[in-house]
């Protein structure tokens, strides 16, 4: 039985009462171990937290989906993780490569990680945060360079990956600014048949700016060949919070999974330069072009210092949310929370 449809269903109920302006939600728990959070009837309720879930040096990158963007799930409990790492000894935030490893929910146990990409020429990184599996078993990747996104694109979840020579979603636009731009784990489908697969894919401008925009890209699934299409023209989406100071690094759009019939993303608000917040956003309309719900949710704790680049999924009745963590010691590590969801009769 799809996992998903059972929490999606226990998650049908009215969210009325939210809006842009309204404050972070009650606390439902004073526990500073396991706090949960109140939106409307509805509650999240941590049962787990890990701030260096597969070790030092090993960031969180993204999970593979399918291209409806649903996570992909092998043997019943495993999922593909991809994560970034730096050479040894180096800490100037340059050099970050790419790495993908099994890793099963149910033990949270990872599988020896295997490098996947290394830094193109020219480039500062090569860290993948988009993975999409086709039906024949393509698996396409979209990687940050420090400056713009690229893609590459291999047989399986492991590779090996050759990156494409043309595609290039680099700054363009006046919210943009002169970049650089960063891939994030999300992306809505367009149309797919036999030869093209065409989809909306997310990104972000990294820095303190206005957010998220997506960006039509087509895949040619014969030749192996991806192409920019446009960017949408209404970027960037209306994430952010009155006062806020940004909204970015969005991720998990997935259409099997709906609040009230309305489509979640999970993503980072910042009041000010130092707090990082994770978010959650709801909209009818799986673009976010018009926003139902916006409430910031919780910040770092442990030993985090920066927390982003969410990417969520559900598996055995719980809410399992992946991101990207910066240490209080400079270390960029794999995080992970756990939520059970109820609501109030």
């Amino acid at each position: 039985m799809n996992k998903s449809i059972i929490v999606a269903a226990l998650l049908s109920v009215s969210l009325a009462g939210l809006n842009a302006a309204t404050p972070p939600p009650a606390r439902a728990d004073a526990s500073p171990e396991f706090p949960a959070f109140k939106v409307g009837p509805v509650t999240l309720r941590q049962v787990a937290f890990h701030d260096a879930l597969t070790g030092k040096n090993d960031h969180f990158g993204c999970l593979l989906v399918d291209t409806a963007g649903r996570v992909v799930f092998h043997a019943n409990s495993k999922v593909w993780l991809y994560t970034g790492s730096q050479p040894p000894g180096r800490h100037d935030n340059e050099g970050w490569i790419s790495n993908v490893r099994e890793f099963d929910l149910a033990t949270l146990r990872a599988e020896p990680r295997r490098q996947i990409l290394s830094v193109q020429p020219n480039d500062r990184w090569a860290t993948v945060h988009l993975a999409v599996r086709m039906s024949d078993g393509t698996c396409l990747l979209f990687f940050s360079t420090g400056r713009l996104i690229r893609a590459a694109v291999g047989p399986s979840p492991q590779g090996p990956f050759k990156v494409d020579p043309e595609f290039r979603l680099a700054a363009s636009e006046p919210w943009e600014g002169a970049g650089p731009l960063e891939s994030d784990p999300g992306l809505v489908p367009i149309q797919e048949d036999d030869r093209t697969y065409r989809f909306w894919k997310l990104y972000d401008m990294l820095g303190n700016t206005v957010g998220n925009g997506w960006a039509e890209v087509s895949f040619d699934k014969q030749a192996h060949r991806v192409q920019l299409v446009r960017k949408h023209p209404h970027n960037p989406m209306p994430l952010r919070l009155p006062g806020r100071l940004t909204a970015r690094t969005g991720g998990s759009v997935d259409s099997s999974f709906l609040v009230d019939g309305r489509h979640l993303m999970l993503y980072l608000s910042k009041p000010d330069i130092k707090t990082y917040l994770m978010s959650a956003v709801l909209s009818r309309d799986p673009l976010f072009q018009v926003i139902d719900e916006n409430v910031e949710l919780d910040g770092p704790r442990g030993g985090e210092l920066v927390i982003e680049k969410f990417q969520w999924v559900v598996w055995s009745d719980e809410l399992y949310v992946f991101y990207d963590t910066g240490s209080k010691e400079g270390d960029w590590r794999t995080g992970l929370r756990r939520y059970r969801v109820t609501r109030e009769n």
